[in-house]
């Protein structure tokens, strides 16, 4: 039996055998207790194995979408770098039929375009534009070259048809000259020698003057005829030249060379005369004039078919104190033309060549003139160079006119040179070709027959004196009076090999399509791909 006793504060209490069963009671309760948070904890476990369970889910989904991101993009790199080297073989193509359009007669020429198409998908644009951008817009080589810029195009088949890759070349060639323009029948011959003579006209030559090397004449020559020396004088003059020469001392002769002439035209002290200066003559025949062409009218040229059509350049009116030249890109050869007749006063100074329509008069000293050198031809190392002076009418240089011509003077009447003083400087070095050849007296030698008759006497009486103070020569003897033998106008040919070109600009280029060829030539110098 349980009973139940009470405290001071009445506060009841158990007996031994109510706290039995309530032992047993908290047992039963924590065998509960355990239960209920064995069965919890069994319920977190398969929770946390979904959650990761899902995350491992979610990984194998990010790394699947990756890889397949990853594949993806290596695709379409794969189909980039194809579409790219077929935009490349594209271009590569359109450089190779540019060049061969380039070699063929029917090439449409700088500044033109054309396109090809290689199949469904790729294509090519190439454009051809004058010069080399690697060089200086002033380079010497400018007008010779061509750039070809070939743009190939390939669009895919596979990935979107939208999609295009393009790829540039770019190259650039050198013009192989291999043929000149037409030049006028027997010009060859013509520049052959200093001075040809284009038709029967007359020349007289005045010493002291020099034409050096062979000359070709057609008309009726005098020489010295406008001094008033006696003929006993001037046959001593002559003679002691060619006595000099001989000597091993300067030679200062009229002529140097064979003087081709029709013996038939000339007088008998002509004849007298080319003997006593010792000179081999050769007979010839008068020849029908050939026809050269003297343009009253030059606009534009051109160098090679296809190639850029430059301006001609325009002469002040006032030729004075200026310099004229080429410009690589506007008149690389620096041709100059005048329609009407042209006046220089002093230091004109042309790089190039100068055409006149009419009558060129130099009127004063520092005059220079100097044909632009164009590329030899294939195969060959000679410069070519068109004409220094060019005029249809006459090259004149009057009693103050002093020039240099470092090149062939053409004048379709008459080359001449006034009355002057002896100091007075004409030096051509290159042929005269004229019909008509004037050299005047100097003025210290245009003495009156009666000086004349003095200074010869003076000269004989001293003959018989010792040597020294005897003068044996009389071209040496007048030197000590003021008249130097040594002649100041000149004509002789260029030290440098050249080839000399002349032809009607308005009718073709200068450099034209070898018949053997087909077309013309080039010469690769660079190549970029890529730009």
């Amino acid at each position: 039996m349980i009973r139940i006793h009470r405290s001071n504060d009445g506060a009841a209490r158990k007996s031994p055998g109510k706290a039995a069963d309530d032992h047993a009671i908290g047992k039963r309760a924590g065998r509960l207790l355990w239960a209920c948070a064995r069965s919890n904890r069994s319920r977190h476990r398969r929770g946390v194995a979904i959650v990761l369970v899902l995350g491992l889910i979610s990984i194998a989904l990010a790394m699947s979408y990756a890889l397949l991101r990853s594949q993806s993009l290596n695709v379409l790199m794969q189909g980039n770098g194809n579409l790219r080297n077929e935009a490349r073989q594209a271009a590569l193509s359109g450089l190779a039929a540019g060049l061969q359009k380039m070699s063929n007669s029917g090439w449409s020429g700088v500044s033109s375009t054309f396109i090809g198409t290689l199949s469904s998908t790729d294509s090519y644009s190439v454009t051809f534009t004058a010069g080399d951008p690697n060089l200086t817009t002033q380079d010497a080589n400018q007008p010779y070259r061509v750039t070809i810029l070939s743009t190939g195009y390939a669009t895919s088949s596979l990935l979107q048809s939208s999609q295009q890759a393009s790829f540039r070349v770019r190259a650039v060639v050198a013009l192989s000259p291999r043929q000149l323009g037409t030049q006028p029948t027997g010009w060859s011959t013509m520049v052959q020698n200093t001075l040809y003579q284009i038709n029967n006209g007359s020349v007289n030559l005045d010493p002291p003057c020099q034409f050096t090397g062979p000359v070709y004449l057609q008309g009726a020559v005098s020489l010295g005829t406008d001094y008033s020396w006696s003929a006993s004088a001037s046959q001593r003059f002559f003679t002691d030249l060619n006595s000099m020469r001989l000597a091993g001392s300067t030679d200062d002769r009229p002529f140097t060379g064979t003087v081709s002439l029709p013996t038939a035209s000339q007088s008998s002290t002509t004849i007298s005369e080319l003997g006593w200066l010792g000179l081999a003559t050769t007979n010839v025949s008068i020849a029908s004039p050939p026809s050269i062409p003297l343009p009253t009218n030059l606009t534009t040229y051109q160098i090679y078919p296809g190639g850029p059509v430059y301006n001609v350049g325009t002469v002040p009116s006032s030729a004075s104190s200026v310099t004229l030249g080429p410009d690589m890109v506007k008149n690389p050869l620096g041709i100059y033309f005048s329609s009407s007749a042209l006046a220089t006063g002093s230091n004109l100074t042309v790089n190039g060549t100068l055409i006149c329509g009419n009558t060129v008069t130099i009127g004063g000293s520092g005059n220079v003139i100097t044909p632009v050198n164009m590329p030899a031809l294939d195969g060959s190392s000679t410069p070519i160079q068109l004409p220094a002076i060019v005029s249809e009418q006459n090259v004149f240089c009057n009693s103050a006119g002093q020039a240099t011509f470092n090149g062939l003077v053409l004048a379709g009447n008459k080359f001449s040179i006034a009355a002057g003083a002896q100091a007075n400087v004409v030096s051509v070095v290159g042929p005269v070709l004229t019909n008509n050849v004037s050299i005047s007296t100097r003025n210290e030698w245009n003495q009156s027959s009666f000086i004349w008759s003095f200074y010869y006497s003076l000269f004989q009486s001293q003959l018989s004196l010792a040597t020294p103070p005897r003068i044996a020569y009389f071209p040496t003897w007048l030197s000590g009076v003021g008249l130097n033998p040594n002649p100041t106008l000149t004509v002789k040919p260029n030290p440098t090999v050249l080839t000399y070109q002349w032809q009607d600009l308005t009718a073709g280029p200068i450099y034209v399509i070898n018949p053997a060829d087909g077309g013309l030539r080039w010469t690769l110098i660079s190549w970029t791909e890529n730009v």
